[in-house]
C-alpha cells in the first residue's frame, strides 16, 4: 500500500539540526495521533499496527521492512554507492589468460589500471522502531516512535547519522523529530497539543503587534515576507473578520492564518507562491497533515485556493457559499 504521506527528506530540517544542537545526548523520536479508521484500513500494518478483538495491538518494536522505502532498505542489507561528488582514483585490475587462448600452453597474469569513481559503503544498523502507547480516545490513538539508539551532537557525521534516522521514521509513519534521551512522555503530548498557537486580534495596534511576531519567526525577514504578513493580516480582518490569528510552532513556524467565525480557519505559508486552505471543520486534526496526506483526503471539510487571479475574491466566495 502506498503511504499518504511524504517518504523522504533529501536534507536535515533546519528546525531538526536547531534542535539537536541544544542537546548533548538526543534520540530520534517523536509521537503521532492516528485516526483508528486509518488502522484499520491497513495504512500501519507494515509496522504490525492493527486492531484486534476492538482494540488497537502492535509490537513493542520492530525492524522496519525494506519494501517500505530506500533507508528501511538500507537499515537491512547496506549501501554501496558511487561518489561522483569525489575525484576519480586508479584502481588495478588483474585476469589470468591462457596464453594464445590456449590453456594447455599456461597462463599468464595480466594487469591494467582504471580511474574509477571513489565508493562509500554504509553497513546494515537494523535499527529498530520501538512504540508506546501515550493515549486514546474514540476516534485515534496517540503512538510514541523511537529510534532508541542515543546519538551525541558533537559526533562526527552527526548530520548524515540524523538524516538517516529521521528517514526510517518518516517512510515509516510520515513524521519524524528529535528529543532529549530523558524526555518524558507529557513533552511529546504537548507538542502535538502546540503546534498552533492563537494570538489576539483587536485595533490596528493589535495587528501592528502581530506582524512583528510573525517576523520575529524569520532570522533576516525580507521587505517582501513583512508585506505578506501586512496584507494577509489586513485582510483576515478587515475583509473575513477575523476573530484570532493564528500562527505554527516548530516544524510549523512558517504557516500561519486565522480563525474566523464559526470555527472556520484559513492557514498558508508565508513563502509566496503556496496555496491558502480553507478548513471549514477538523482544522486541528487536517492542518497537520502533510500536503500530500491533505489532498489525498477524500474530504468536503476543506478547500484549496492558489494565489493565482483574483485568489482573495474566491476565498470570500468559498466561505459564503459554504452556508
Amino acid at each position: 500500500m502506498k503511504k499518504p504521506w511524504k517518504k523522504n527528506l533529501n536534507k536535515l530540517p533546519k528546525d531538526i539540526q536547531n534542535k539537536f544542537n541544544e542537546m548533548e545526548n538526543f534520540i530520534v523520536s517523536t509521537a503521532k495521533k492516528i485516526k483508528l479508521a486509518d488502522i484499520e484500513n491497513g495504512v500501519y500494518e507494515h509496522l504490525g499496527i492493527k486492531i484486534e478483538n476492538g482494540k488497537v495491538a502492535f509490537p513493542s518494536s520492530i525492524i522496519p521492512s525494506q519494501k517500505i522505502g530506500r533507508y528501511s532498505k538500507y537499515n537491512v542489507y547496506g549501501r554501496t554507492f558511487s561518489r561522483k561528488d569525489l575525484p576519480k582514483i586508479e584502481k588495478e585490475y588483474s585476469n589470468e589468460l591462457p596464453i594464445y587462448g590456449d590453456w594447455s600452453k599456461g597462463s599468464n597474469t595480466v594487469s591494467w589500471t582504471r580511474w574509477v569513481w571513489q565508493t562509500e559503503r554504509w553497513l546494515p544498523k537494523f535499527l529498530k522502531i520501538e512504540m508506546e502507547s501515550l493515549e486514546q480516545d474514540e476516534t485515534s490513538i496517540t503512538i510514541k516512535f523511537s529510534i532508541t539508539n542515543i546519538l551525541h551532537s558533537k559526533s562526527t557525521n552527526i548530520d548524515k547519522d540524523v538524516l538517516y534516522y529521521c528517514n526510517v521514521l518518516q517512510e515509516n509513519i510520515g513524521v519524524h523529530g528529535v528529543y532529549k534521551v530523558s524526555a518524558p512522555n507529557k513533552d511529546y503530548l504537548e507538542k502535538i497539543a502546540v503546534e498552533w498557537e492563537l494570538l489576539p486580534v483587536g485595533e490596528k495596534e493589535s495587528l501592528d503587534n502581530n506582524i512583528d511576531y510573525l517576523l520575529k519567526k524569520h532570522r533576516n525577514p525580507s521587505e517582501k515576507i513583512k508585506s505578506v504578513y501586512t496584507d494577509r493580516l489586513n485582510f483576515f480582518y478587515n475583509e473575513l473578520g477575523a476573530e484570532k490569528i493564528i500562527t505554527g510552532t516548530d516544524g510549523f513556524n512558517r504557516y500561519f492564518g486565522a480563525l474566523l467565525k464559526n470555527d472556520i480557519v484559513i492557514l498558508e505559508n508565508s513563502n509566496y507562491g503556496n496555496a491558502v486552505y480553507i478548513f471549514f471543520k477538523n482544522w486541528e486534526v487536517l492542518s497537520k497533515l502533510s500536503r500530500v496526506e491533505l489532498l489525498s483526503t477524500a474530504s468536503n471539510d476543506f478547500e484549496r485556493v492558489t494565489h493565482s487571479g483574483n485568489w482573495k475574491n474566491k476565498i470570500v466566495t468559498a466561505i459564503r457559499n459554504h452556508f
